[in-house]
């Protein structure tokens, strides 16, 4: 199977405090951590590409995204790129978002964390803890409808 490189999202270009990034499922479980850190993984289509799943597309808004998304979870996590870059800034860490399409997908991105401008291949606690402060948890309006 041939790899691609994977594009990223160029963040200094976008509005960071309008353009919106979701994940499914609640990031408010008391597992909620584990779950990151476990689905923090690299993505066999691209090399070097190392994330949690997202969807994100400039200029969509929350509702544009759930819906596009059907995602079949009833809880949904959000946030806005400014609210994602101070958590991690916080706590030493930066952000990338890669551009990742699947055929289900076509809006997906892959959000990797970086430290000392290198991609992590593995989320740590502490990076882990400055997502869960960052998203908010909603009601998935949306919950598998096409």
């Amino acid at each position: 199977m041939a790899q691609n490189a994977a594009a990223m999202v160029d963040l200094r270009a976008l509005s960071p405090l309008t353009e919106i990034v979701i994940r499914a499922g609640s990031l408010n479980r008391p597992d909620a951590r584990d779950i990151l850190i476990d689905g923090y993984e690299d993505d066999p289509r691209y090399p070097n590409v190392f994330g949690l799943s997202t969807v994100f597309r400039q200029g969509a808004s929350l509702d544009e995204l759930a819906r596009a998304a059907h995602f079949p979870h009833g809880k949904i996590g959000y946030s806005v790129l400014d609210r994602i870059r101070q958590e991690l800034v916080a706590v030493g860490y930066e952000m990338v978002l890669f551009i990742t399409p699947t055929a289900r997908y076509a809006d997906h991105h892959t959000l990797g964390i970086m430290k000392n401008g290198q991609v992590q291949q593995t989320l740590d606690g502490i990076a882990a803890d400055a997502l869960l402060r960052a998203f908010t948890v909603v009601s998935n309006p949306y919950k598998g409808k096409p």
